[in-house]
């Protein structure tokens, strides 16, 4: 009984922790950091639009198809933007709703069930962040290509900003290394929230 006992104060210590680093989380990494990831690195100033078709209008090489050059730049900025926003949030999401699940389970003392969920749940958490990586890098890399296709005179700033060598910016590799710390530590918790959970089995 008193082993019993310990076991349901030690899960609910790390269960307590965990939530606490989500809270964390999901204050620092995806509503601050994304948000301002977004704002300086993929967010143009609204005139910026104008400008460039206005200055790309007076040259030879990229006048007749001046609006259209731009359009493909916002659309490409906009795509990017709303992966790296569902990249930011997901991740902290996909770990809420393991959590809450969990939580369910060890109040209502099902242990068990809880440690099978934790088991699958710390490898989903890890493969969705290995997803949404390789997303946002070749998002990136496609974003680095269509500006070498854009004539200068047509290319927006905050495009240049963004897809002229993407993985030595400092916006991009901050943004990433973020995301990559938060899913691996989180990964980390879940994992680790599980072994309180299976101590019963463990021999004395």
């Amino acid at each position: 009984m008193d082993d019993n006992l310990a076991t349901r104060h030690r899960a609910r210590w790390h269960l307590a922790a965990t939530w606490i680093l989500l809270a964390a989380a999901t204050i620092t990494f995806s509503w601050l950091t994304t948000e301002s990831y977004l704002r300086q690195t993929l967010s143009p100033p609204r005139s910026e639009a104008e400008t460039t078709i206005s200055d790309c209008r007076t040259a030879a090489s990229c006048a007749p198809d001046a609006a259209e050059l731009v359009d493909q730049q916002l659309a490409y900025l906009r795509t990017t933007r709303v992966l790296a926003y569902l990249s930011g949030w997901s991740i902290t999401i996909l770990a809420t709703v393991i959590l809450a699940i969990a939580t369910w389970r060890i109040l209502r003392a099902h242990n068990d069930r809880a440690a099978r969920l934790l088991t699958t749940a710390w490898k989903a958490q890890a493969g969705a962040a290995l997803f949404l990586l390789t997303a946002m890098a070749t998002g990136l890399a496609a974003g680095a290509r269509r500006l070498a296709d854009i004539p200068d005179a047509a290319r927006m700033s905050t495009f240049i900003g963004a897809f002229d060598s993407p993985f030595s910016d400092a916006g991009h590799l901050s943004f990433l290394a973020w995301l990559l710390g938060v899913s691996a530590a989180m990964s980390i918790a879940i994992r680790t929230l599980r072994q309180p959970l299976t101590a019963r089995a463990d021999p004395p």
